[in-house]
């Protein structure tokens, strides 16, 4: 439980920063706490769910659409992993929807 309160800190400061670097690095540590979260307690379906969506806020920061491609693939890992966990939970397909239609879109502006 720890590394998942760990990680959910270092995904809020993230979203605090205004310099990118600063923010993707605190999404990066907050990526290896969730892993750390789910190495512990495999089921832990919120750990993976959270891992997901840091990893978004991550591909959003790239200036690559291949980086970010990489980087959303990952997410999208995380949060089919999470519903495996725990299908009842709809949070995570509904989320992964909303933040794929989303990144096509922005990706389609560039």
């Amino acid at each position: 439980m720890a590394f998942f309160n760990w990680g959910n800190s270092l995904y809020d400061r993230a979203h605090l920063k205004d310099s990118v670097p600063k923010a993707d690095l605190l999404l990066e540590l907050a990526g290896q706490k969730y892993a750390e979260a789910v190495r512990i307690k495999p089921d832990k379906h919120m750990a993976l769910f959270n891992w997901g969506k840091t990893l978004y806020a991550q591909a959003k920061l790239k200036d690559s659409a291949r980086e970010a491609d990489k980087i959303l693939e990952l997410a999208a890992q995380k949060y089919a992993e999470a519903m495996r966990i725990n299908p009842d939970k709809n949070e995570s397909l509904k989320t992964l929807a909303r933040e794929a239609e989303s990144e096509i879109w922005r990706l389609n502006l560039h």
